[in-house]
């Protein structure tokens, strides 16, 4: 009977680890002339990863404040300094005037001996980026055509200086953007809502609005974190056998 307990909540455990895994992860991006802001939303919660006007904190209320200020303890008194305290400090010690350019030199030596500095090499820091991008390169690849982006709206008005100008800005514009589409189609799943790109020859500035929600499975998103981990693992380790190889 014992058993079959164990069993029972180990399968609800399991059941509702896979409704957490299959459940999808929701992204809400709002660009607006230039300022981006982000959400996180999942199991009907929302969370800002990037908010661009964040709330104002709230003040405390009064009687809150009245309350802190006549709960302080106060201050013990100062006691009175005895004779030898109040006695003068001692005389300073004359500085040392014989300053010449061969003792700089050896304080500078002194100080940098002492504190050697750190050389950071820079080849080391872009083969390490370039080990990332390389382990990030096939997991991402894999990743893309899992990514769904719906409700696409984007409300983009082009402005320029004057009427020829604004006609070229238009064009490559309008252009720009259905290549994008285009290849982002053949790289994922894009269910475009409203896709309005016009000239605007009355102002001198451009105004853009874009909104648009991206979906991603729980599971799927941490199967292919963790491949880009495994990826730097593996090689870290082939690059220290290589090493190895090579002192030998």
């Amino acid at each position: 009977m014992q058993s079959m307990t164990v069993w029972i909540v180990i399968g609800i455990i399991g059941i509702i680890f896979i409704c957490i895994l299959s459940s999808s992860l929701t992204f809400y991006v709002h660009l607006n002339d230039g300022e981006l802001a982000v959400k996180m939303g999942m199991f009907g919660l929302k969370f800002w990863l990037l908010n661009p006007n964040p709330p104002e904190k709230k003040r405390k209320k009064k009687w809150f404040r009245w309350l802190r200020k006549h709960k302080r303890r106060k201050k013990p008194l100062a006691k009175e300094k005895t004779v030898d305290e109040k006695q003068s400090p001692p005389p300073l010690e004359e500085p040392d005037w014989n300053v010449t350019p061969e003792n700089i030199k050896q304080t500078m030596q002194k100080t940098a001996e002492k504190y050697p500095k750190q050389k950071r090499d820079f080849m080391e820091t872009i083969s390490m980026m370039l080990e990332f991008v390389k382990a990030a390169f096939e997991p991402v690849g894999n990743l893309l055509p899992r990514v769904r982006i719906t409700c696409l709206t984007a409300r983009i008005a082009v402005a320029k200086q004057d009427a020829h100008q604004t006609a070229l800005a238009y064009a490559q514009t309008s252009a720009a953007i259905y290549y994008l589409l285009g290849n982002l189609k053949n790289r994922m799943i894009v269910k475009v809502k409203k896709l309005e790109i016009y000239a605007d020859f009355v102002t001198e500035e451009s105004h853009q609005t874009v909104f648009f929600k991206m979906k991603i499975r729980l599971g799927i998103l941490i199967y292919h974190v963790l491949g880009i981990f495994k990826n730097i693992f593996v090689n870290h380790i082939r690059e220290k056998a290589f090493r190895k190889e090579e002192s030998l």
